[in-house]
């Protein structure tokens, strides 16, 4: 699927759940994505709004979602993929 700034983070995680599980290993600020509040907050949360969050471009986070998504089908490791985001 492709995602664009205004999709909603909780779509992204419905389509790939596994990302609730990976993106926590990133940063503990991600850590919130796994309770209560942050999949309420995941609703209203775009994907403008987490790289903001985060401190990174859409374009960047967009293009990591992607490869994340390509690797994970293929049995990679996303982990170096998400890890290269957080760089910047």
């Amino acid at each position: 699927m492709k995602y664009t700034p205004q999709t909603k983070l909780s779509e992204i995680i419905k389509k790939e759940p596994w990302l609730a599980e990976e993106l926590p290993k990133l940063d503990d600020r991600l850590k919130v994505i796994n309770t209560p509040m942050g999949k309420l907050a995941a609703r209203r949360m775009t994907v403008k709004d987490a790289a903001d969050h985060l401190g990174v471009s859409v374009d960047l986070l967009l293009q990591k979602f992607d490869e994340a998504a390509a690797a994970y089908k293929k049995g990679g490791d996303i982990q170096v993929i998400l890890r290269e985001m957080m760089k910047g």
